[in-house]
């Protein structure tokens, strides 16, 4: 069983916090770990976030310095080298989670390129910011938003990066529900043409308990867009999106997988 998103976050890049993540991996029957961090953590990958302007998320972006969890690319890539050193019981790939803004993923390639020979095991894309605004910061900040229009520019940078080819998965395609705030039109076709591009792509997804961080209903894709992505055979794994790894595996028996 393939846990596809978890993250380091604050935990520090150590074999100590590889031996924890495959310690709880075991005890939840998780086989495969697919392990990232975000690009925002990264300073090398600062040229992404230049674009934003809402200043309740730009105050957010610069915060991170200060709670001294950003690093330098180079410590994330020895830290993966080392682990490759070694063995153990569940299979672990690393990765990124990438913040797509279509106007700056030809930097993004560029900057990738620049660490050949190294390569990561995967690419995670994630729309986390539309129009400049941070989705998933606060509900606040969507009182003074266009809704329409955020969701709009939502489904078009999504269909723009599963067309792009870029990615290995795509990461919470529903992300936006979590402040259950919707725009004044009938979300169905834009469910329809996302599982269409992810089966016409043939780029797997995730069905993400993520959300119960949040205190969310539940776990996993909305009803509704899993019906879609049935309809039109969309894979998707199982995902926790966890930031500490006393998450891995959290709620899988409450998800379902199409790949294991």
């Amino acid at each position: 069983m393939i846990d596809g998103h978890v993250h380091f976050h604050g935990q520090p890049y150590t074999l100590e916090t590889i031996d924890n993540m495959v310690k709880v991996a075991l005890e939840k029957g998780v086989t495969e770990l697919y392990l990232l961090d975000h690009t925002h953590k990264f300073y090398e990958f600062d040229f992404l976030y230049t674009s934003l302007k809402e200043e309740r998320t730009v105050n957010w972006f610069y915060n991170i310095e200060t709670k001294h969890i950003k690093n330098h690319l180079q410590e994330y890539i020895d830290f993966i080298k080392e682990v490759r050193k070694h063995s153990y019981p569940v299979k672990l790939h690393f990765g990124l989670e990438v913040c797509y803004f279509k106007d700056k993923m030809d930097q993004f390639k560029e900057t990738l390129e620049g660490l050949k020979p190294f390569e990561f095991d995967f690419l995670l894309g994630s729309i986390h910011y539309v129009d400049s605004m941070c989705v998933d910061l606060c509900e606040s900040i969507y009182h003074d938003v266009d809704l329409d229009r955020f969701y709009q520019t939502y489904f078009d940078d999504m269909f723009s990066m599963i067309k792009s080819k870029m990615f290995t998965f795509i990461a919470h395609p529903d992300l936006f529900k979590l402040f259950k705030i919707y725009p004044s039109f009938d979300l169905t076709p834009y469910y329809e043409k996302l599982g269409e591009l992810l089966k016409e792509y043939d780029i797997e997804t995730e069905n993400s308990s993520g959300l119960l961080r949040y205190h969310y209903d539940y776990p996993g894709l909305s009803p509704e867009l899993l019906k879609i992505f049935d309809k039109h055979g969309v894979k998707y794994h199982r995902s926790s999106d966890a930031h500490v790894y006393t998450d891995i595996g959290k709620a899988f028996d409450q998800l379902k997988s199409t790949v294991d």
